[in-house]
C-alpha cells in the first residue's frame, strides 16, 4: 500500500469519524430533549399530596440534564467550528496538494 493510498483512508476515516460523532451527538440531543420534557411534565402529574424529596431528586435530575444537554450544544459547536474553521480547511487541502505531489 502506497503513502498516497494510506493518506487518503486516514482522510476517509477522520471524516467518517467526525461524522458519527455529531450523529450520535444528534441523536443524543433529541433524547435528553425528549427525557428533560417528560421530567417537566412530570410534577404537573404528581398528586398534591406527592412527597417533598421526589420534587427536591425530579429538580435535581432536570438541573442535570439541562447541564448534559449544554454540554452536547457546546461540543455540537465545537466540532461543527472544526469543520468550517481556515485552519482545518487548509489541512484538507494541503493533504490533498501532497496526495497530487506523491503521485
Amino acid at each position: 500500500m502506497s503513502e498516497d493510498d494510506r493518506l487518503q483512508q486516514e482522510v476517509a476515516k477522520l471524516r467518517q469519524d467526525i461524522a458519527d460523532a455529531m450523529a450520535a451527538q444528534e441523536q443524543l440531543h433529541a433524547q435528553l430533549t425528549a427525557a428533560i420534557e417528560k421530567l417537566s411534565q412530570l410534577p404537573a402529574q404528581r398528586p398534591a399530596t406527592a412527597d417533598k424529596n421526589q420534587s427536591i431528586q425530579i429538580g435535581r435530575l432536570e438541573s442535570r440534564m439541562r447541564s448534559v444537554e449544554q454540554r452536547v450544544e457546546r461540543v455540537n459547536g465545537q466540532v461543527a467550528g472544526i469543520l468550517e474553521s481556515r485552519i482545518w480547511k487548509t489541512l484538507v487541502k494541503g493533504g490533498s496538494f501532497f496526495l497530487r505531489f506523491v503521485r
